[in-house]
């Protein structure tokens, strides 16, 4: 049995959706008919319904249906969510099953170590990995156990979801927040939310469901020997088969995961050419891992020293510093491209905007005026 979405519902949401992210706020009123929209999709859609929570909270911050709503970064990423997979979706859900099937039931299982990796196994076939390099040091606090638990329950959806079409997976867990997370569907950790979004979009591609459920590390034997594969695998390449030491599927998979869930802040984005910047030198015989630019510490240069030298040079050439920041740099940037004539869109491209508001950062000459005023006084006299 099968469940279907109109397709002219379906574009008739995704364009109203696409309105919703080109923009900075809304009434309550608009905000309202899209929750109506997204309700009646749910109906279809059910791994959905854990991103209109955050909306239906953002509606109740005002009163009145006039009333405007600004519309928050966490709430276009939702949004973002529902447009990425609405625009790709035929509009078909198969009935679940109406039952859950444990993990046991098909021989799913997957753990983590923060000090060794993660993996995973299902029906025969496994993956296992030390945690990538973008991670740095997973013991750090801002990377909880409840991330690192979940990151191979995502990495598993994403290699085998498509062989759980229709049916209501109960994922076991030895850790109890991954639980909790996975039940609620949202947490206030960004970095476990991208994950929880990840998970559920292809829950949604696949067509199926899941919850979760703990158990006590002491019982939890079989992942524990998920854990010994991963120790097993981190050692030399020479003690261990090579059929072992490669899994390119896993590896594009993780990277692509991982691209998705740290690469979206600037900062990341920035890594991303420093480390192209090292392999250039590592291919030429220079080994330096140190930063580019450093401080006298030889601690890597951050933002807030930037800023107060900057100032300090500012206050030294005789100009008033307290008028400059970080955006100077955005708002000079894109104020010469439009003095030389370059489009509009492409200030917007390369200045990494996502709204029109890099128009309040172009700074218009008194000069510029004069001539546009005089330009505007010729023309009416001609």
């Amino acid at each position: 049995m099968e469940t279907r979405l109109p397709l002219d519902k379906t574009s008739r949401i995704s364009e109203f959706i696409k309105k919703f992210l080109n923009r900075q706020s809304c009434t309550k009123r608009e905000l309202l008919q899209l929750l109506g929209h997204l309700n009646f999709a749910m109906r279809v859609i059910i791994p959905g319904r854990s991103f209109v929570s955050y909306l239906i909270s953002l509606s109740t911050t005002v009163k009145d249906l006039k009333d405007k709503i600004y519309l928050t970064d966490e709430c276009r990423t939702d949004l973002r969510f529902w447009y990425s997979f609405l625009v790709n979706w035929n509009g078909i859900n198969m009935f679940y099953d109406s039952d859950y099937t444990s993990v046991r039931d098909i021989e799913l299982y997957t753990d983590a170590a923060s000090t060794i990796g993660y993996g995973g196994y299902f029906k025969g076939k496994w993956f296992c990995s030390p945690w990538p390099d973008d991670l740095n040091s997973p013991c750090e606090k801002k990377f909880s156990m409840a991330f690192l638990e979940l990151y191979p329950i995502v990495v598993a959806a994403i290699l085998w979801g498509h062989s759980w079409t229709t049916k209501r997976i109960l994922f076991r867990c030895d850790n109890e927040a991954t639980v909790h997370i996975v039940n609620k569907g949202r947490s206030r950790c960004l970095l476990i939310m991208k994950l929880m979004r990840t998970l559920t979009l292809y829950a949604c591609i696949n067509n199926f469901c899941f919850r979760a459920e703990h158990v006590p590390g002491v019982q939890n034997n079989i992942t524990r020997a998920v854990q010994d594969t991963c120790t097993f695998s981190g050692q030399s390449t020479s003690q261990v088969p090579a059929s072992l030491t490669s899994n390119v599927a896993l590896k594009s998979t993780v990277s692509d995961l991982w691209r998705h869930v740290l690469s979206t802040r600037t900062s990341q984005t920035y890594k991303v050419g420093y480390r192209a910047y090292t392999a250039f030198l590592a291919n030429n015989g220079v080994v330096w891992l140190d930063p580019l630019f450093v401080k006298e510490n030889g601690n890597a240069l951050d933002r807030d020293f930037f800023i107060r030298s900057l100032r300090h040079v500012l206050d030294i050439c005789g100009y008033n510093s307290s008028l400059y920041n970080g955006h100077s740099f955005r708002i000079g940037a894109s104020t010469s491209a439009g003095s030389v004539n370059i489009q509009d869109h492409l200030i917007k491209t390369l200045g990494r905007w996502t709204s029109d508001s890099y128009c309040r950062y172009i700074r218009i000459s008194n000069d510029t005026i004069r001539k546009a005023q005089k330009s505007l006084t010729l023309s009416k006299n001609t």
